[in-house]
């Protein structure tokens, strides 16, 4: 169980310059109170294997339960499996292969969502102006209203899918190793936040995406070029790379605002990376040129 309660309070016009306390002022103090409280509930087991030195092989499983979702689907399960085959183990002692490793990974993450979105919360009342927002309460009057968000009592957990293969090799007693991967992970119903026509009475809501998928190498290499007694010249070079697209959206809409500009926005469309931005550009001709009319 995670909880928190957060206090503020701040007042306007102060009486006398740059003294920074509630009472020196004859407005009423804004109080802002903001308490929450979540629960998970989770049931986890794992299950390890050896031969020799050689093979290995690690199952799990877990499943929670969080009062952050609807309560019909509250529930969520994900497995995991991580399989390695230490070949170097039957290759005889040498001075050029020190370790050589190969893996596989196969398994699911779930994620709930933060507290309070599945219905509609009240808060305490604004009145937005250009420059400024008045906060109640006001001339000991005080207000609240519905949020801006609007909830999802159909929310969803989020759950990614991943698989990835690797290796890891050492050569030369272990100054210089190699370890690479690549993976492919695929998120559905991904928990998101997104904007919504002031018309509706709402300006956002948090709701499942789709689905978005990431697919990617990671490579790291140590090497030791240099050993003078107790010192070690190490190096360590880096490099990853991740391709991210969209692959669908939920039922019924071709993007999702993500936010952006007043004329630019920022959104999710499938086939292209999650969060492009789209704007008005000149029509041109197929050679490029930019089309001018009458006007």
């Amino acid at each position: 169980e995670r909880g928190g309660d957060f206090l503020s309070a701040g007042v306007t016009g102060l009486d006398i310059p740059n003294f920074y306390q509630l009472s020196n002022s004859s407005a009423t103090p804004v109080v802002t109170n903001t308490i929450f409280k979540r629960r998970l509930i989770g049931v986890f087991g794992q299950a390890n294997l050896a031969f020799r030195n050689l093979l290995f092989l690690s199952l799990s499983a877990r499943n929670d339960w969080s009062s952050t979702l609807p309560k019909d689907q509250n529930s969520y399960f994900y497995p995991g499996v991580t399989a390695s085959f230490v070949f170097s183990e039957l290759i005889p002692q040498n001075s050029i292969l020190s370790f050589g490793k190969l893996r596989a990974a196969y398994g699911q993450t779930g994620n709930d969502a933060a507290p309070y979105l599945v219905e509609p919360v009240f808060v305490q009342g604004s009145i937005y102006q250009p420059f400024r927002s008045i906060d109640f309460p006001l001339s000991a009057q005080n207000a609240f209203e519905v949020s801006n968000r609007r909830g999802n009592s159909d929310l969803r957990p989020e759950i990614t899918t991943e698989l990835e293969l690797g290796f890891d090799i050492k050569f030369f007693n272990n100054r210089l190793g190699i370890d690479f991967a690549w993976y492919d992970r695929s998120t559905v119903d991904q928990i998101l936040a997104v904007t919504l026509a002031a018309s509706t009475g709402y300006t956002s809501q948090t709701y499942n995406l789709g689905e978005v998928k990431n697919t990617g190498i990671e490579m790291l290499i140590n090497a030791t070029p240099l050993t003078i007694g107790d010192f070690n010249w190490d190096v360590t070079f880096t490099y990853a790379q991740n391709d991210n697209e969209v692959v669908e959206l939920v039922e019924g809409l071709d993007e999702i605002s993500l936010g952006g500009l007043s004329t630019i926005p920022f959104i999710a469309v499938p086939g292209q990376p999650l969060g492009v931005f789209k704007a008005t550009v000149a029509k041109v001709t197929p050679d490029g040129r930019t089309i001018v009319d009458n006007n």
